[in-house]
């Protein structure tokens, strides 16, 4: 079941790399997160066959887990769309207008 696992985490990782996915900027971090997974599948499998009682890979997969999701949060975080600097003040101003004008319907009675 595991060797199944491993290979669906590398053909979803073929299909992510193609072509047609490399122009979307997020999919490249969750690429390597499924390969990661299957390159850990293969080695766990690998290893719980000649020593079942280590945990090694299991601290491997942890590391790993926190690598790349931190990476992919910083991914994250750049792909983000920026504000450019007309659009924050007259984001601003606009702000500021508001809060100065009090509707009547506001008021309290």
């Amino acid at each position: 079941m595991s060797l199944i696992a491993m290979g669906v985490c590398l053909v979803i990782t073929g299909l992510l790399f193609t072509p047609s996915f490399r122009q979307i900027g997020m999919l490249r971090p969750i690429a390597l997160f499924f390969l990661f997974e299957g390159i850990w599948i293969f080695v766990d499998y690998i290893v719980t066959k000649t020593a079942p009682g280590s945990d090694a890979t299991q601290w491997i997969h942890y590391i790993g887990i926190i690598v790349f999701g931190g990476y992919m949060l910083v991914c994250l975080f750049y792909s983000r769309p920026k504000k450019g600097k007309k659009e924050e003040t007259s984001s601003k101003k606009k702000r500021k207008s508001q809060s100065k004008h009090i509707n009547i319907e506001d008021r309290p009675q």
